[in-house]
């Protein structure tokens, strides 16, 4: 297949990619590129949950199981 096909072929894909339309499917996406965050400065704040106490416990634990 030459480029000229199958950049058609991908014009024609992309016109069905849309993304979620459903309120269910836009939050059950909006977290996909959240890190885990253990480098930051501060917890980060989910859903209203900051919890540094539970955030330092966790750090702590891969901290020392992975020494990085």
């Amino acid at each position: 297949m030459d480029r000229k096909a199958r950049a058609i072929i991908n014009r024609r894909n992309a016109l069905k990619s849309t993304g979620p339309r459903t309120e269910a499917g836009k939050n059950a996406s909006k977290y996909n590129a959240l890190d885990h965050g253990l480098c930051s400065r501060r917890p980060i704040d989910i859903e209203g949950i900051s919890d540094r106490a539970a955030y330092d416990a966790v750090k702590a634990m891969y901290e020392n199981d992975y020494a990085p």
